[in-house]
């Protein structure tokens, strides 16, 4: 037996989705942020480039 989605789920899917994608989306782009401003982390922190750079791989 063949069951189809209505629109409204279709909608809620597609929301979901798109709520998701953004999360991700979010979390890359603060990964890349931190790796490109490490000199500057360092520099703000007191840190070493070194204990900046192990700590944006965790």
């Amino acid at each position: 037996m063949k069951t189809t989605k209505t629109k409204g789920e279709n909608m809620n899917y597609v929301a979901k989705l798109n709520v998701a994608s953004i999360l991700y989306g979010i979390g890359a782009w603060v990964m890349v942020e931190c790796m490109l401003n490490v000199y500057r982390i360092s520099r703000i922190s007191g840190w070493d480039i070194s204990n900046v750079t192990n700590s944006m791989m965790l």
